[in-house]
């Protein structure tokens, strides 16, 4: 539609030239302001090069801080896996006292070890000038992790959620929350576990940590009692139906597990009437397990606790 023979490209072009002739003096005005502001505030080169020498230093500062850290818990990682060797050789028989011995070296250097790489990550993290440092949320999260293999769970715990509060963007934010969730779990607190599980759970993608965010959610939710089974068969479930992992992997290992509890709770708490259904939305592992359950006494446990409730 075209009013007084204008249509909308002849309006539209008749106001940018309108407007252009409207910006010209208040844009020349502008920029006059703006040199005159500049002149005014001019930045003295020796003062910028003192500032970038400054700012170079601190990422050089920090970096060191970092490699120095690493490296001591590699050292540190390196001497628990020699102690786990150990330990497995230790469950096949009695150890020679040769062995014990270097067992008792491993653990006191693996101790000092940590401890030096404790200090150094909390050199990096604490300093005021390094808060920027490229480095600080992945040193704040070894440091964590660094205290709780310390057994300084409350150090740890204080140090993963000063993560969550001052990089809640960091790559490492899922598995913050999940290991709050394991220190939760360890103290009792049922509800606080779930709840950081759920946290891990929605800020990660990655199939294997979501497997141990799902299966440690499944083993607080049952701690709660008969009334959130459902919620702990459906966690359960949901690790079924993810896509299967290297067998050789700890994910591999959970996903057997969580079939097996699956069935287990099926069996015992879940209705019989809906097996079918729950089952089919497990994936292609749905129908077998579902045998499973029904090989077992698939409702008896529910039919139990129906009579149970009549009786009290």
């Amino acid at each position: 539609m075209e009013f007084g023979g204008l249509g909308p490209r002849d309006v539209r072009y008749a106001a940018s030239r309108a407007l252009r002739a409207l910006w010209r003096p208040a844009l020349a005005l502008t920029l006059a302001v703006t040199s005159a502001a500049c002149a005014s505030r001019a930045v003295d080169p020796a003062t910028t090069a003192e500032a970038e020498a400054a700012y170079r230093d601190t990422l050089a500062r920090s970096a060191r801080l970092w490699k120095r850290a690493e490296t001591l818990r590699a050292q540190d990682q390196a001497a628990a896996i020699q102690l786990y060797v150990l330990d497995e050789a230790e469950a096949t028989g009695s150890p020679p006292p040769l062995l014990k011995k270097r067992r008792r070296a491993l653990q006191v250097e693996a101790a000092a070890r940590r401890a030096e790489a404790i200090v150094a990550y909390r050199a990096l993290v604490d300093a005021p000038d390094l808060r920027s440092a490229p480095e600080r949320s992945r040193a704040l999260f070894a440091l964590a992790l660094s205290l709780q293999d310390a057994g300084k769970a409350e150090e740890a715990k204080k140090r993963y959620r000063q993560l969550l509060e001052e990089h809640p963007e960091a790559p490492a934010t899922p598995e913050a929350y999940l290991a709050l969730a394991n220190l939760a779990f360890a103290d009792g607190d049922l509800d606080e576990a779930v709840w950081r599980c759920d946290g891990s759970l929605r800020r990660s993608s990655g199939a294997g940590l979501r497997k141990r965010a799902l299966y440690l959610k499944a083993w607080s939710l049952r701690g709660l009692g008969r009334s959130h089974n459902r919620a702990a068969m459906e966690a359960l479930r949901d690790i079924v139906r993810m896509r299967r992992s290297d067998p050789r992997s700890l994910e591999a290992q959970i996903e057997d597990a969580a079939a097996q509890e699956l069935v287990n709770l099926y069996t015992d708490h879940g209705d019989p009437d809906q097996a079918e259904a729950f089952f089919a939305a497990a994936g292609p592992r749905g129908a077998k397990l579902l045998a499973l359950a029904r090989s077992r006494g698939l409702g008896t446990g529910r039919r139990l606790e129906r009579l149970d409730r009549k009786i009290y």
